[in-house]
């Protein structure tokens, strides 16, 4: 492809490329639950910095991220005030997103 930088060095990808099975898509419906373990596993880690990052990742997944509700509400106590923090608004979104698509079955609306 002309004027993408094809004379740097670097790796380039073209249509033809196949990623292989090392790199998966986290965003395919069919890996939610390995996502959803992964991101809990990040918020239960050391790393404080990956731990609020990942309960902020839960937070904006909403209704989906209910199969770890559980275990964030077990966390809500965290030591870290900023991981705490995001703890506890991942829990709120969360929550309101499934009181919002229980409201939506009631009037027989699609789930958001």
């Amino acid at each position: 492809m002309p004027g993408c930088g094809q004379d740097r060095p670097g790796i380039r990808f073209d249509e033809t490329h196949d990623p292989g099975p090392e790199n998966k898509d986290y965003n395919n419906p069919d890996m939610l639950e390995e996502k959803l373990t992964r991101l809990i596993g990040l918020v239960k880690s050391d790393s404080m910095n990956k731990a609020r990052r990942s309960a902020n990742t839960l937070a904006g997944m909403g209704a989906q991220a209910e199969p770890v509700l559980e275990d964030l509400k077990a966390l809500k106590d965290h030591p870290d005030p900023e991981v705490k923090e995001a703890i506890n608004k991942a829990i709120e979104a969360i929550e309101g997103a499934l009181n919002a698509c229980s409201s939506c079955d009631r009037v027989g609306f699609e789930n958001l």
